[in-house]
């Protein structure tokens, strides 16, 4: 039979593991809507409004988020171009697969443990994003408003540095390894994974088109059918 010492300690480690759990899910709910204001601030985006880059055009602030979210969205845009649209989904993948490894685990991680978790996928998706961008400052002119280049001040510094050395298409080439590079290093996925994945994803994306194709098809039939079968029973009638 248990001692009340023993009950009071494993009250306590209940406890414990409650809080604990509660304050992971209240930081990862947090998180989340952080990331959600911020892609609706870039949603939101208005080259009229004042940002980061300049004083703005207008009196009235027209992003969602408002000044604040006005003023994130030209800073995040003047950084990396079109690209700023996948980067709060990008931030907030590593915070989801951080907090399933601590759920699975029987026990919290050392901090020891998850910097080089975290180490790995802030280089990746730092080198993902530089060479995405610098691959749109290069061949995707900037006609959507955006303060600088359709890739960004890092964009067009990045594709600007390589092209010097290897030209446009030397630097295309460059940047497309350093973007399967980025993503292995930011997934955590082999490269031969990756492709495997890739490829994997592919497939499953031409099966359904050609499904959806089969199945308009014989939509169409039917309807042709149909139309067919009223023609000639307003014929039949006729006679």
């Amino acid at each position: 039979m248990s001692n009340p010492t023993d009950l009071e300690q494993q009250v306590a480690n209940r406890l414990a593991a409650k809080l604990s759990s509660l304050l992971k899910e209240g930081v990862a709910l947090f998180l989340m809507a952080v990331m959600l204001v911020w892609w609706l601030a870039l949603l939101g985006y208005d080259a009229r409004d004042p940002g980061w880059s300049h004083l703005g055009y207008t009196a009235s602030i027209n992003n969602f988020m408002g000044a604040k979210g006005a003023w994130l969205a030209d800073l995040t845009f003047s950084l990396v171009g079109y690209v700023a649209h996948g980067l709060p989904f990008v931030a907030g993948y590593p915070l989801y697969a951080y907090w399933r490894k601590q759920k699975a685990a029987e026990e919290a991680l050392p901090l020891v443990f998850t910097l080089p978790f975290f180490l790995f996928r802030f280089v990746g998706a730092v080198v993902l994003f530089a060479a995405l961008a610098a691959i749109l400052a290069l061949h995707l002119p900037n006609e959507g408003g955006l303060p600088f280049s359709a890739g960004g001040l890092l964009g067009e510094s990045v594709g600007d540095f390589i092209a010097q050395h290897l030209d446009v298409v030397g630097a295309s080439i460059v940047l497309l390894v350093l973007v399967v590079f980025g993503t292995s290093l930011y997934a955590d996925v082999g490269v031969l994974r990756l492709f495997e994945n890739i490829g994997r994803g592919l497939y499953g994306l031409g099966a359904a088109m050609t499904a959806a194709d089969q199945w308009l098809s014989q939509k169409r039939q039917r309807s042709a059918q149909a139309r067919r079968d009223r023609k000639a029973a307003a014929e039949s009638e006729a006679h």
